[in-house]
């Protein structure tokens, strides 16, 4: 800063970080720029600081550098070989070229045997030139001759069970040599032809059939017989214990071969009676009867029976409810007079029972008279005064006798207000009782006027008893025009009861009742004794009572066969009811009388057979021990080996099939001696021809000498 007073000094300072970056200007390329990365240039700091700075030149590289290249080795027969060389700026690059006339000749290096030797020449070998132009070299393998070569051998389709099969080819190189050999684990399976049934089918498993070696070796075969199978064999049949009275009982037997299967059939006539076990009450019982009990049929089919269910008779139990709908009210008669009315109780247990209970009319007797005689009091000479009081009494006491309602002792109530008026007002008049008796026991008492008449009571009824009801015919003595105090008495008549109704009531009684009401229990009368199917029948009360009598059944034993179980049949000895129970399962067959069948070989027994006695139609065959007969020798068939010195010989096999062979001579067979291989005697001449002389082939010694013709 130059100084502020104008001196014309300067200062300097330092300005505290205040320092900038290198400057860097003039960059030098550094010749280093490959293939694989750009060239860089460099540049010292500009401010003298010995700094430098290195920068890459954008789009600076250079191409790959190929210098040391080496031979490859690669040349054919076809192109030269080449040479490589990789990038000297280490890229891993590679620069392949060709080098020029540095084709080289073929090259056979892998021979490969033709496979062409036979047993008469040598086999050849050939190889392709390994540069792969296609050019082949084929030369000969010395001493590379080959054992004959039987290649498809034939077979002779002589196998049997006990040896293998052999088989023949020829060489296949032609020279006409053959080999036969064994063909290795041929042997065959046994040959099984003539299958005879082993008639042991079942439900489940088909019926086998047996076969022996044709080869004769002894063994056997057994194979199933398709589609074989036979019907399930029921046998054993078991009773199952469950006839009812609609269905007969079934049987069951189980499969004889054990399959499981079971078969179930109906037994004709097996049907049993009714079965009555669960019996219910009816409900029914009342209170002077025994109800009845019904059971339904055990099994099913609907039937019922009833019986009595003794004991179960209940006593009354009468609903004593009082209501307008159980009364009938008093009723008064055209002639005046009233007819009680009355409650009905109904029994609880049967409702056709009732009792009822009297609804009378208020005695109004002694209440009338009192009436009247208060009206006859009126008509008399008394003062206003007493007679305001009388129809005032008259008033206030009145009863309403058409009302049920009203009560027996407000009459009576009434009645004596009425009775006291009078006698306190009736001055001189005289006055008397009269006394009613009635029915049983009832008194009713009355006061009448001197000279008038008396009310009488109008339920005079009087109730029955063991002997008689009653019918009321009028009273004793008159009461019209009473002057002194009366006791008047009922008058009845007696009629003995009609019991000529009888209603059933339990096993031992039925009830005899009159049409009064009165009843009385009496002893069945036996109609008809109980018997099997019945109780006893009683013919006065028109029912049955008791019980069944009950069957007495006894047996009689059906014994079982093969095919039938046997089984016990009863029968009631009273009514003849039968049926069959007891079933026993079938046994076996029963066999007797065997017959030879003729069928013995030399191989096995001659078998028996015998039917079932029971006469089912089965049949059991047995073997006769120690029954087999000699070999059976039948076709034979010539040996073809007669000589001149023996006959030829026949050969028959055992026709039983076990293998056996016999051979005998056949008789006068011999053949004429056989030359075959004549050699030449060497005796020829200008002027005759050669002999050769052959011996006989059967070696019998004989020779043959003939002329070789043109020799």
């Amino acid at each position: 800063a130059d100084c502020a007073f104008g001196c014309g000094k300067t200062d300097t300072r330092e300005i505290a970080d205040s320092k900038v970056d290198h400057k860097f200007e003039s960059y030098v390329g550094n010749d280093d720029a490959t293939c694989l990365k750009n060239e860089t240039e460099t540049a010292e700091c500009a401010f003298g600081c010995g700094t430098e700075d290195t920068r890459e030149i954008a789009d600076s590289t250079v191409d790959h550098k190929f210098e040391s290249y080496v031979g490859n080795n690669d040349a054919t027969c076809q192109k030269n070989a080449t040479e490589t060389a990789e990038c000297a700026f280490g890229c891993g690059e590679k620069d392949t070229r060709e080098i020029a006339d540095s084709k080289v000749d073929h090259k056979f290096e892998n021979y490969v045997g033709n496979d062409d030797a036979t047993c008469q020449k040598n086999e050849t070998e050939t190889a392709e030139c390994a540069f792969g132009c296609g050019t082949e070299d084929t030369r000969e393998i010395a001493d590379s001759t080959v054992d004959h070569k039987y290649e498809t051998y034939i077979g002779n389709n002589d196998a049997t069970c006990l040896k293998n099969e052999t088989e023949t080819a020829e060489c296949a190189f032609g020279c006409g040599a053959k080999d036969t050999r064994e063909i290795a684990d041929s042997k065959v399976d046994h040959k099984f032809e003539s299958y005879v049934s082993n008639n042991d089918a079942t439900c489940q498993k088909n019926a086998t059939e047996t076969a022996e070696c044709a080869f004769g070796c002894g063994k056997t075969d057994t194979r199933e017989i398709a589609d074989s199978k036979v019907d399930h064999k029921f046998e054993s049949y078991v009773g199952n214990n469950n006839a009812t009275c609609q269905k007969n009982a079934t049987e069951t037997a189980d499969c004889a071969f054990g399959c499981g299967e079971t078969d179930t059939k109906e037994i004709a006539n097996s049907t049993v009676n009714h079965k009555f076990t669960n019996y219910v009450s009816d409900n029914n019982a009342t209170c002077e009867d025994d109800g009845t009990k019904t059971a339904l049929c055990d099994y099913g089919c609907g039937t019922k029976d009833t019986l009595n269910d003794e004991g179960t008779a209940t006593d009354h139990d009468y609903d004593t409810t009082k209501s307008e709908e159980n009364l009938t009210r008093p009723v008064q008669n055209a002639d005046g007079t009233w007819s009680d009315g009355y409650y009905t109780f109904k029994c609880k247990n049967n409702s056709v029972h009732e009792i009822t209970e009297t609804v009378k009319r208020a005695d109004y007797t002694a209440y009338d008279a009192a009436v009247e005689n208060l009206k006859e009091l009126l008509n008399t000479d008394i003062t206003d005064e007493a007679k305001a009081v009388i129809e005032k009494a008259l008033e206030d006491n009145a009863v309403n006798d058409n009302l049920i309602k009203t009560e027996q002792s407000a009459v009576n109530e009434a009645t004596a207000k009425l009775e006291e008026v009078f006698s306190q007002n009736s001055g001189s008049l005289n006055s008397y009782s009269v006394t009613f008796k009635y029915g049983d026991g009832k008194e009713t008492t009355v006061t009448v006027i001197s000279g008038k008449a008396a009310t009488a009571p109008t339920d005079t009824a009087k109730a029955y008893d063991e002997a008689n009801h009653y019918t009321f015919t009028g009273w004793d003595k008159a009461f019209t025009n009473v002057t002194e105090n009366l006791i008047v008495t009922a008058q009845y008549d007696g009629e003995s009861h009609d019991l000529s109704v009888h209603a059933y009531k339990d096993a031992t009684y039925h009830t005899a009742s009159c049409a009064c009401g009165y009843s009385k229990d009496e002893t069945h009368t036996e109609t008809t004794p109980a018997d099997c199917n019945n109780p006893a029948y009683c013919g006065v009360c028109s029912s049955s009572y008791g019980e069944k009598k009950g069957h007495s059944y006894s047996g009689v034993v059906t014994e079982p066969t093969c095919s039938d179980k046997g089984f016990t049949t009863y029968t009631c000895s009273a009514c003849g009811d039968s049926y069959v129970d007891d079933y026993v399962g079938t046994v076996d067959h029963k066999y007797e009388n065997y017959v030879g069948n003729n069928d013995a070989t030399c191989l096995k027994n001659e078998t028996e057979t015998a039917k079932c006695t029971f006469g089912c139609g089965a049949e059991d065959t047995r073997e006769i021990a120690d029954s087999t007969v000699d070999h059976k020798y039948v076709t034979y068939i010539g040996n073809n080996d007669a000589t001149c010195q023996k006959n030829e010989t026949e050969t028959a096999e055992c026709a039983f099939g076990c293998g056996a062979k016999d051979t005998r001579d056949i008789a006068d067979s011999t053949v004429d001696h056989k030359f075959e291989s004549y050699v030449g005697n060497d005796d020829a001449t200008c002027l005759k021809n050669a002999t050769e002389t052959a011996e006989c082939e059967f070696g019998c010694g004989e020779t043959n000498i003939r002329e070789i013709a043109d020799s």
